[in-house]
């Protein structure tokens, strides 16, 4: 909705959301704070609720996320935000608004590996065994799935960048301690994500698909280019412990001329498309945790740092990209997804900076949005999983820096 003559008019969907029991959920409306819990994302006044405050404190008391001075209340929203979009489910969904209650496997891949780094392996596993029985030889995850039925709930197209997402997120599971031979006992699956991408390259490079704008494309993204390096660097990690190592040298050689091409194509400044003009968030792709830290690309620091100042929006976030439309409003996944990139490059400050906006842009019940108005105030879907896995993500990452 657009008002006449000014900017968009979006409501806030949901303050957040509450487990009423242990296998129902509800929106909490705007201004309905009271029904919860205080501190919690638990429906107050049901016969469960005081197990379910038993149950969310023993998960939070688990999680290995420091309380970084200043912080604090972000570690707790978004720790309280990925429990209650994980708890219980096949899989998690990105939010609980019914066109978010789905699993996207870019989104799911994060949240594995946010669950992972807080110790929660079991957890991380989970939402990667969940694509096992979606994933075919030959063939691009959905775009998004219903985590119960499996199903694919509308015509949106699939994205070639769901399969590197899933690899990547494989690899660091490795790296967060969990054990190989569990990460191994998912060979099927990483072996035909990783058939899938090797086959799907044309000369080395990816097609052209949609990436996280979810947007169709004429032309190679950046956000794809760079996903598909991650992936198949994880697919090189993943089938190494798997004892696949003709896969994992394949993967491996892959990922390194992909690296060479987008250097050749798209630095110094890394534009969404090639030879053009306009950045986008996905140049923190090319920054750890996604990208390889030992084998860096040059110059994004200085090409994310241009980047962020033309993504900025009126309220102090981000937009997914420069030549994403000038509404005004921003968007939390974006702009935590450039806080993790900084705090991966070591930009303390930057990433600081992006998260002390976060923090203070919540809603009333302490949810992440998805989108804060011009304005600052926050509007859409609350909670939204993928920033709160950012978040958490970056989190980590100012403690260990």
């Amino acid at each position: 909705m657009i008002a006449s003559g000014g900017p968009p008019e979006i409501p806030l969907y949901s303050a957040t959301v509450a487990l009423r029991s242990l296998t129902e959920r509800v929106l909490v409306e705007p201004g309905r704070e009271d029904r919860l819990v205080p501190g919690t994302r638990v429906l107050a006044g049901t016969e469960d609720t005081d197990r379910l405050v038993e149950d969310e404190a023993r998960w939070l008391a688990h999680a290995r996320v420091p309380r970084v001075s200043g912080l604090e209340e972000l570690r707790t929203s978004a720790l309280l935000d990925l429990h209650v979009l994980t708890a219980g489910l096949p899989a998690a969904v990105a939010g609980w608004s019914p066109q978010w209650r789905f699993a996207w496997p870019r989104d799911n891949a994060f949240i594995a590996v946010a669950l992972a780094e807080l110790g929660h392996l079991e957890g991380a596993l989970a939402q990667l065994h969940f694509f096992e029985g979606i994933a075919s030889p030959g063939q691009w995850l959905p775009a998004r799935v219903d985590p119960w039925t499996r199903a694919v709930p509308d015509s949106r197209p699939p994205q070639f960048d769901g399969l590197a997402w899933l690899l990547w997120a494989a690899s660091r599971l490795l790296d967060a301690g969990a054990e190989p031979e569990r990460v191994a006992a998912l060979a099927p699956l990483w072996s035909t994500l990783t058939d899938t991408l090797l086959g799907t390259l044309v000369a080395g490079v990816p097609p052209v698909s949609p990436d996280y704008w979810e947007v169709d494309e004429s032309a190679l993204t950046l956000g794809s280019a760079a996903a598909t390096v991650a992936g198949l660097a994880g697919a090189a990690k993943v089938l190494q412990v798997s004892g696949d190592r003709a896969r994992s040298e394949l993967a491996a050689a892959a990922a390194s001329a992909l690296r060479s091409r987008i250097a050749a194509d798209f630095a110094p400044d890394y534009p969404r498309h090639q030879a053009a003009a306009d950045p986008c968030a996905s140049i923190a792709f090319l920054a750890p945790p996604v990208a390889d830290q030992a084998t860096p690309f040059a110059g994004v620091a200085s090409a994310l740092a241009a980047a962020e100042v033309r993504m900025r929006r009126s309220a102090g976030g981000l937009a997914p990209g420069a030549g994403w439309r000038d509404d005004g409003i921003s968007w939390t996944p974006e702009t935590a997804l450039v806080a993790l990139a900084w705090a991966g490059l070591g930009e303390q400050g930057r990433a600081r900076s992006l998260l002390t906006w976060l923090q203070a842009h919540r809603t009333a019940a302490g949810s992440l949005p998805e989108k804060v108005l011009y304005d600052g105030r926050p509007a859409a879907v609350a909670p939204l999983g993928w920033t709160a896995a950012l978040c958490l993500l970056a989190l980590r990452r100012l403690d260990q820096g």
